[in-house]
C-alpha cells in the first residue's frame, strides 16, 4: 500500500515471470532435502559451492533479497544443470530454482532442519 502514513512495501521479486505455475515437484523436494542433508552431514564435493552474485536475471528480472554476507548456491545431485539450491549466508534462508536463477522457490524448512 502506497500513501498515507504506511511506508512503502518492499517486494523482491523472486519470480517475476511467472515461470513457477505449480508448487514444486515430490522429487524436487527430495532432491533440496538431499541436497540440504548432504550440508548439514559436510559432504559438499559433488555440490560444487560458489558464490551466487544476486543480479537480477536478464531475462526475467528475477533476484533475492538483499543479504549482509551473500549467497552461496550449490548444484542439486541428480538434477538437471538448471537446478540449484541458494542459501543466504546471513540469515540462513534457502531459495530452490529451477531455471538456472530466471525464478526462485524460496524453501520453507521444517524445525530443526
Amino acid at each position: 500500500m502506497w500513501g498515507g502514513n504506511s511506508a512503502p512495501v518492499t517486494v523482491f521479486l523472486c519470480d517475476p515471470a511467472h515461470l513457477n505455475t505449480a508448487p514444486m515437484t515430490p522429487v524436487q523436494g527430495k532432491q533440496v532435502i538431499d541436497t540440504l542433508n548432504a550440508l548439514k552431514k559436510g559432504t559438499t564435493q559433488d555440490l560444487n559451492p560458489h558464490p551466487y552474485n544476486n543480479f537480477p536475471d536478464f531475462t526475467t528480472g528475477a533476484i533475492l533479497p538483499p543479504s549482509a554476507k551473500g549467497y552461496t548456491t550449490f548444484y542439486v545431485p541428480g538434477a538437471t544443470w538448471r537446478e540449484r539450491v541458494v542459501i543466504d549466508n546471513a540469515t540462513g534462508n534457502t531459495f530452490y530454482t529451477n531455471s538456472h536463477y530466471q525464478s526462485f522457490y524460496q524453501v520453507i524448512l521444517p524445525p530443526g532442519m
